[in-house]
């Protein structure tokens, strides 16, 4: 485990805190059942606020750990089978496991870190290709209606929630 996540920050080029150990995110799985502390956890790991994260699990399933779409993505952050034991969700190690909330919040925030970086942080951008794959984002363009929605409709929750 402690090289595949070495083996993503490295291949990926995610960006990491570096006042955050990312070899410490396998221990989340075995100690850590709190999903509010492993937020915090990874918002630090990789940048990304916990109202981002909290904003794109209600959008992407309602908070329903359980939830499942017709295209096959799975849990909280509707994380697709495909990332199954790859390099942005090694945690998983079958499908069952994205059920888990901590390894989907693991592996959702990974994936988002991972389009932010491919978009230059421009998070309506890393959205739309979270929601639809990057043939939906061309020239800074959100080229899919269904992901530009998707976009807005987490970004609306990300305002409400700092608004409060």
């Amino acid at each position: 485990m402690r090289n595949k996540i070495l083996l993503s920050v490295a291949v990926l080029g995610l960006s990491i805190d570096a006042s955050a150990n990312p070899i410490n995110l396998a221990s989340i799985i075995a100690h850590e059942d709190n999903l509010e502390a492993t937020k915090q956890r990874l918002a630090r790991v990789y940048r990304v606020s916990v109202p981002t994260i909290n904003a794109l699990t209600l959008i992407e399933s309602s908070n329903n750990p359980r939830a499942r779409s017709g295209a096959g993505a799975h849990g909280l952050m509707q994380i697709n089978q495909s990332h199954v034991g790859g390099v942005l969700c090694p945690e998983a190690r079958r499908v069952d496991d994205l059920y888990n909330p901590v390894i989907n919040t693991i592996c959702g925030a990974r994936i988002l870190r991972y389009e932010l970086n491919r978009y230059n942080d421009d998070l309506a951008l890393a959205l739309a290709a979270y929601n639809g794959g990057p043939k939906c984002v061309r020239n800074k363009q959100i080229l899919c209606k269904e992901s530009r929605r998707h976009s807005e409709k987490v970004l609306l929750e990300i305002a409400r929630a700092l608004s409060n």
